[in-house]
């Protein structure tokens, strides 16, 4: 029979200390270049200039006809048409004449501003038309080179988020490739002799392995390259070999369960011969066992490796609170914090007298008193994953023998956050 420790070697630490130390180890990030097409969900590594003005060209605003100010209502002379992208040769346009031009088309010769279609009639020739009102300032429905984006503007900053919107101004002012900051690959793993792939059958005392999925998941939609190494026996060869597997093949390892003081948790036992374990107690509820290690690789690059806790809404809240975090450092975000904001309670809360607690609570915005309200999502066990289903903020509760009434604000780390 092992013998049980009745007294964990490692530290009671405050969580804000734990995220501390975990970022302070994430300094090294590596660099790539991308394509701008293919930079949708990378961090900019530099500041990222408009390589040339944006229109490039002056451009008519309005389906018209492009013209010279100052012009005078009446019959002008056509002299030509002006379609966007297919006009090569342009013709040539006095205050005289006038030339057809479509929406996004670039000014002819001579022309300086556009004469708006509802704005003419037909003349009763087929080489004239007829203009009902003139032109009232020079650059009338013109938007001018440089008048959107000008040439050298800065347009994407050094830590920035590129989104859907980024990629598309960075075609736009001709920026073909951008240094990025590469996203770390991630190898995942779930330990237990509980643990069952679903589609299998359960015998008495097995249970399914949904720590690993919802991990996988929510890296997924982070758009991060995944390992899958499925799940590990309770056994420390067992684990160790899975660590050394992973350690070849991913730049941060995420196990779930095997950190707590059981005879048969090997993880921080493992670590601890591999590498350098920083932290394996956080002063939280839930998940007090929370670990974070870092391993030296064989090419002498640095690994991180998360310990989540096995009981599913401890595994899920220490991921949101360390793992993307981490992750966000690593792919280079200036601000790796998710966003916190205050909220009203909906519900009174017990407090804990010797842990702060953070609890799962469904935030929506109220109209009337321009504030955001948290509805708990009921009781918080940590093995009751129903109560984060619906979740989309952590309430940040601290730790004090009384109850938070109704009404009370407290601090909500957002959950739903892209940027």
């Amino acid at each position: 029979m092992s013998q049980v420790s009745r007294c964990s070697p490692y530290s009671l630490i405050e969580v804000d200390d734990a995220l501390s130390l975990a970022l302070s180890e994430a300094s090294h990030r590596e660099l790539i270049q991308v394509q701008s097409k293919e930079a949708f969900g990378f961090v900019a590594a530099e500041n990222i200039y408009a390589k040339s003005p944006f229109p490039p060209f002056k451009a008519s605003l309005k389906d018209g006809y492009a013209v010279r100010h100052p012009l005078s209502p009446g019959k002008k002379q056509l002299v030509g048409t002006v379609i966007t992208g297919r006009s090569k040769e342009l013709p040539q346009v006095n205050s005289e004449q006038a030339a057809y031009i479509t929406t996004g088309a670039p000014l002819p010769p001579g022309a300086d501003s556009v004469i708006p279609v509802e704005w003419t009639a037909e003349s009763g020739d087929p080489g004239f038309v007829m203009i009902s009102r003139g032109t009232h300032v020079s650059g009338q429905e013109v938007r001018q080179i440089g008048s959107d984006i000008p040439e050298g503007e800065l347009i994407i900053s050094d830590g920035s988020h590129i989104g859907v919107t980024e990629c598309a101004l960075l075609i736009n002012c001709g920026v073909e490739r951008v240094q990025v900051y590469k996203r770390p690959k991630v190898a995942v793993f779930s330990t237990g002799n509980e643990l069952v792939e679903i589609g299998n059958s359960l015998s008495f005392g097995e249970i399914y392995d949904a720590n690993r999925p919802l991990v996988i998941a929510a890296l997924r939609k982070m758009d991060i390259e995944i390992v899958d190494l499925g799940i590990v026996r309770d056994d420390e060869v067992h684990v160790r070999e899975a660590f050394e597997r992973a350690l070849k093949l991913a730049d941060i390892i995420i196990t779930s369960g095997g950190v707590s003081m059981g005879s048969h948790d090997y993880v921080k036992k493992v670590l601890e011969r591999l590498g350098k374990v920083h932290f394996g107690r956080v002063r939280m509820k839930p998940g007090k066992p929370l670990t974070f290690a870092t391993v030296e690789s064989e090419n002498s690059s640095k690994r991180f490796v998360v310990g989540l806790p096995g009981n599913p809404v401890s595994c899920y809240v220490c991921f949101y609170l360390l793992v993307v975090p981490l992750i966000r450092k690593l792919s280079g975000y200036s601000k790796p914090h998710l966003p916190i904001i205050e909220a009203e309670l909906l519900d009174p809360i017990r407090l804990d007298p010797e842990r702060p607690e953070y609890h799962r609570s469904i935030l929506q915005w109220n109209f009337e008193r321009h504030i955001y309200q948290a509805k708990s999502t009921g009781d918080q066990s940590s093995s009751r994953l129903l109560s984060a289903t619906k979740a989309n903020a952590l309430l940040i509760l601290p730790s004090e023998n009384k109850t938070l009434e109704r009404g009370t604000l407290v601090p909500a780390i957002l959950l739903e956050c892209d940027k």
